[in-house]
């Protein structure tokens, strides 16, 4: 029954209707095949960047070299502190490590006295 709608539908259509359809179908598949081209294209077109990348790599001494000097240009620019500000430092961190040093193994004491009074009840 649908068929026969279908075909009814069909046979209403004029000559230029027909026309018309037909173009517009025409007109939809070439846009179809346009944007499989394009899309083609720029698949071909990255994998010919990243060959070009691949090509164009730079040899690992040159890249070493580079480093190095940039690592010297930055050295550079870095502000040094003098001698007594770094004696300065270097004596208020020894002090506290001794502190932590003193209080960590006056903890450790009294946690072991604690433990032995407990052991020699049992």
């Amino acid at each position: 029954m649908e068929n026969n709608q279908q075909q009814t539908t069909e046979k209403t259509l004029t000559p230029k209707e027909q026309k018309l359809a037909e173009k517009q179908e025409l007109k939809a598949k070439k846009a179809e095949e346009k944007e499989k081209l394009a899309a083609e294209q720029k698949v071909a077109k990255e994998k010919a960047a990243k060959q070009k990348a691949k090509s164009k790599k730079e040899n690992i001494f040159k890249k070493t070299g580079r480093k190095f000097k940039e690592m010297g240009s930055e050295l550079k620019k870095v502000t040094w502190p003098n001698f007594k500000t770094v004696v300065k430092s270097t004596g208020v961190i020894i002090a506290v490590v001794l502190v932590f040093t003193v209080a960590l193994f006056g903890i450790e004491t009294l946690l072991g006295l604690l433990f032995n009074l407990f052991t020699k009840s049992l």
